[in-house]
């Protein structure tokens, strides 16, 4: 009774899909929700742009891991198809293959979302400036992802954050249980 074996192997390989499926979705809605409710903005068109980009950010990352039967994703992949949104942009990466397991993917997506918009509007690549992100394996199986800012406005003394980072932080050490740290340089 092959077949009847096989039946059921795919019957259960689809049930254990959807509930993955379904999983990413609410998780990806109570993302959502929290862009909705916590972001501010100066007008209503500046808060329907941030809140549009951010759930843009997410739907990519979506098509990334529906693409791959959500499974893993290459980081130069995410990383790739996050700076494609924003072209132009004076970006470089680098750094050895990884694959992020699938409940990393969208909220690394938000993550990079946030510095690349920040980058665009207060840091490096708002005057002339650039972009360098590079990532290396760690033990324990983590991996640290470097994104260093140069030239562009002068860096000003860190003030109290705004909502993007807020979020990254949160994302970063409460859903990806990392680290975030900031070093402001002179260049």
């Amino acid at each position: 009774s092959t077949d009847s074996e096989e039946g059921k192997r795919s019957d259960e390989e689809h049930r254990k899909l959807m509930r993955e499926v379904d999983h990413r979705a609410k998780n990806a809605l109570a993302i959502v929700q929290g862009i909705v409710r916590l972001t501010h903005a100066s007008s209503p068109e500046a808060y329907a742009a941030a809140v549009q980009h951010r759930v843009e950010a997410l739907a990519l990352a979506h098509a990334m891991l529906s693409a791959r039967r959500w499974g893993a994703v290459p980081i130069r992949e995410l990383i790739k198809c996050e700076l494609d949104a924003h072209k132009g942009a004076r970006i470089t990466f680098d750094g050895p293959p990884a694959k992020l397991p699938p409940h990393i993917v969208q909220p690394l997506a938000l993550v990079l979302h946030e510095l690349i918009d920040n980058a665009r509007r207060h840091g490096a690549l708002a005057d002339g400036g650039t972009v360098a992100v590079e990532w290396k394996r760690e033990p324990k199986r983590r991996l640290r992802i470097v994104w260093t800012e140069r030239g562009g406005p002068a860096p000003t003394a860190p003030r109290a954050p705004g909502f993007g980072l807020t979020m990254v932080r949160s994302i970063v050490e409460r859903q990806l249980r990392g680290e975030l740290r900031q070093e402001w340089e002179s260049e």
